[in-house]
């Protein structure tokens, strides 16, 4: 049987839920207070973080040595993303960032705001 608590951080390091269905599985399935259901939360949702942003850049050159021809489609995907995205964070800056961030749909994280 798994804890209820590491359940909550699972749920919440998944891509998809995060942290937005895994503080109200805590209070409602788990009855833990709001401060610790939102530790948890937000302690789960952050781990990914760390992997994401300072592995990227290890996985890249990696395979870039290995398999020179398949990242360079993935790199023409990333600079179409920041060319579209550069105007609208040169005008809001990091509120836009930040309000990508704790907006609560799916998709709108740490794992969307770390790439």
């Amino acid at each position: 049987m798994i804890p209820g608590w590491l359940q909550v951080i699972a749920l919440s390091i998944a891509p998809i839920t995060e942290y937005q269905l895994a503080i109200p599985l805590a209070l409602t399935t788990y009855h833990y207070p709001w401060y610790f259901a939102y530790a948890l939360g937000v302690f789960g949702s952050f781990l990914p973080f760390f992997p994401l942003f300072f592995g990227f850049e290890f996985v890249r050159r990696h395979v870039t040595r290995l398999f020179p021809r398949l990242i360079r489609p993935f790199d023409m995907l990333i600079a179409r993303a920041e060319k579209k995205v550069r105007g609208d964070y040169d005008k809001y800056g990091a509120i836009a960032l930040f309000i990508a961030l704790v907006i609560p749909f799916p998709l709108t994280g740490v794992w969307t705001t770390t790439l």
